[in-house]
Parts: structure tokens; C-alpha cells; sequence
């Protein structure tokens, strides 16, 4: 995601709209005798030089932090895909062996028929779980609870 200086350029506006209402202030209630973009009180011309570019560089200092954080959440989400992609993998490994078992008569003899549908059920459930888990745009983590606990069935 692509968030370059959103405040800054948003800064610019208000800072002139600051300057132009301070020029009305000092014109229209201190009652001046002339309407003056750039005052010609130098103390009056400090402060507001002081306070436009106060405006300016809290601008800078909030885009530098909200492109930290969009990083993060974008690093997060990254890794999150990834570690399903290696749990699908794992779940697709985990259910060829269950299609081995299921067609081994000896091992189905072996385990009892009850046994091998409780296995192929909880590898259902698990693939079922990782599918809606790599499908998250959200990464809340009372919603991967939910949705973990929610194919979870009391055997």
C-alpha cells in the first residue's frame, strides 16, 4: 500500500488558510490600518513563521509514523499468508497420508473403521480451517479464534 506524504500535502493548504485568517484578524478586529499578507511587525511575522512551520513538521513526523505502521501491518499480513501457505502444505501432506491409510485394508483392520473416519473428518476440519484462515483480510486475533474454534467439534 502505497501512502506517501498524505499530511504534508495536506499541511500546505492549512497553512496558508492559517496565515490569510491571522492576516484577517489583525485587519478586521486589532483594527489595522491596512490589510498586510506578510505583517510588517517583525514579532507578528516570527510567530507566524514559527507556528506555519511547526504545522508543517508535525505533518512530516505523523506521515513518517503512518508509513511505519502501514509497513508493519503490510509486513503482518505478509507473513501471516506465508505461514498459511506452509500450514496448507503441511494439511496436504497430513491428508495424502490419510489417503494411504484409507486405502491400506491392513491398516484400516489395524485402526478399526470408526478410527479412520475421525481421522478423515479432522483433516476435513483442519483444511476447512486453514482455507478460511488464508482468505483473511483482517488478521483480529478474536476473529482467528473464532473461526479456529468454530469447526472444533467435542468428540
Amino acid at each position: 500500500m502505497k501512502y506517501r506524504n498524505f499530511y504534508l500535502k495536506a499541511s500546505i493548504p492549512f497553512v496558508l488558510l492559517y496565515w490569510l485568517s491571522e492576516s484577517v484578524v489583525h485587519y478586521l478586529i486589532f483594527e489595522e490600518l491596512a490589510f498586510e499578507i506578510f505583517p510588517s511587525d517583525i514579532n507578528e511575522l516570527w510567530m507566524r513563521c514559527v507556528i506555519s512551520i511547526l504545522l508543517i513538521a508535525f505533518s512530516g513526523f505523523a506521515d513518517y509514523h503512518t508509513n511505519i505502521l502501514l509497513k508493519k501491518e503490510s509486513e503482518k499480513k505478509r507473513l501471516h499468508y506465508e505461514i498459511m501457505l506452509g500450514m496448507n502444505h503441511l494439511v496436504r501432506n497430513l491428508q495424502n497420508n490419510f489417503s494411504i491409510i484409507n486405502s491400506s485394508e491392513s491398516i484400516k483392520k489395524e485402526f478399526g473403521e470408526d478410527t479412520i473416519k475421525l481421522l478423515n473428518q479432522s483433516s476435513k476440519e483442519v483444511g476447512d480451517i486453514l482455507a478460511q484462515l488464508t482468505e483473511l483480510e483482517n488478521l483480529d486475533p478474536e476473529l482467528i479464534k473464532k473461526i479456529a474454534s468454530s469447526n472444533v467439534r467435542n468428540t
